[in-house]
């Protein structure tokens, strides 16, 4: 019995081994079926299938990075990481498991692995070394201001 078969009887009997009902045994089908054709689709490299997925994984996917880096600039790096990882290893993914569930698995190691290089570099915030503004534009220390410029003697 191939994973795909596993999976559709899974889901046809429930974890709990009862039988479902017909609608829900048709959508896990139907979602195995799509998913399998999106996958055949991935894998034969078609740039129309890889679009669909970053199309109807992305916000999912950033939501996930969200939780985990807090910097939505971080967390798109996180995403944009984990969808080059996935479009790599796509001749290794085995297929039991739906393909959004395989991404959403490698988007979390990606945000990990971000984590532990943001743990690793030790940044310091520069903050205090920027000058400081009041609200009208002026400077709020005017330490060094330019220095003045004798006119062109003519």
């Amino acid at each position: 019995m191939s994973g795909l078969e596993r999976f559709v009887c899974w889901r046809e009997e429930g974890s709990s081994g009862q039988p479902r009902n017909n609608l829900a045994k048709m959508e896990a089908m139907a979602i195995t079926e799509a998913d399998a054709a999106l996958l055949d689709r991935l894998r034969a490299r078609d740039g129309a299938a890889f679009e669909t997925l970053v199309r109807t994984c992305t916000p999912r996917m950033l939501a996930v990075a969200m939780r985990f880096l807090r910097q939505e600039s971080d967390a798109q790096d996180a995403v944009q990481a984990a969808f080059i990882q996935a479009y790599n290893a796509l001749p290794t993914f085995d297929g039991r498991s739906a393909v959004s569930t395989w991404l959403h698995s490698i988007t979390v190691r990606a945000c990990l692995m971000r984590l532990r290089q943001q743990r690793s570099r030790n940044e310091t915030s520069i903050e205090s070394l920027l000058p400081q503004f009041l609200s009208d534009g002026h400077r709020k220390d005017p330490k060094g201001s330019w220095p003045a410029v004798d006119a062109p003697a003519s």
